[in-house]
């Protein structure tokens, strides 16, 4: 990873695999680890390897997928950002990947709450406090 990161030829590397070297990339560079990519299962597995769970500090959900199943177990996708690293350069998110991925409805839903209070309009209420709404949503 330091020589990679060193040659100025190289301008993205993608750890794949391998649960020691996911502990490397995430523990010993983590301001140059931008994006993980996991598949969660949710369903308990003996095993050797676990990941461990990432500091919900540094790692934010910015995309979730839609639940699945097969042969009876869930498991979805998810895509993570370093929050410091993407509030600082957010042009980091892939958005040709993100533009062909449907988001979880709980994020659809939350975007349309988001879009209701930035751009709606502002109406009164019998109660005062206000309401926002948003043709269409």
């Amino acid at each position: 990873m330091d020589f990679l990161s060193e040659n100025p030829r190289v301008n993205e590397v993608f750890v794949i695999g391998g649960a020691s070297l996911f502990d490397t990339a995430l523990k010993q560079y983590p301001e140059s680890t931008k994006l993980l990519f996991q598949t969660r299962i949710n369903q308990v597995f003996e095993c050797d390897v676990r990941m461990e769970p990432q500091n919900p500090e540094v790692f934010v959900p910015i995309f979730v997928s839609k639940t699945m199943v097969e042969k009876g177990i869930t498991f979805d996708f998810m895509i993570s950002g370093n929050k410091t690293l993407l509030e600082a350069q957010p042009e980091l998110v892939p958005t040709r990947i993100m533009q062909q991925l449907k988001p979880h409805e709980e994020f659809q839903y939350l975007d349309q709450i988001r879009k209701c209070i930035e751009t709606g309009n502002v109406k009164g209420d019998r109660t005062g406090t206000g309401v926002h709404s948003l043709f269409g949503t």
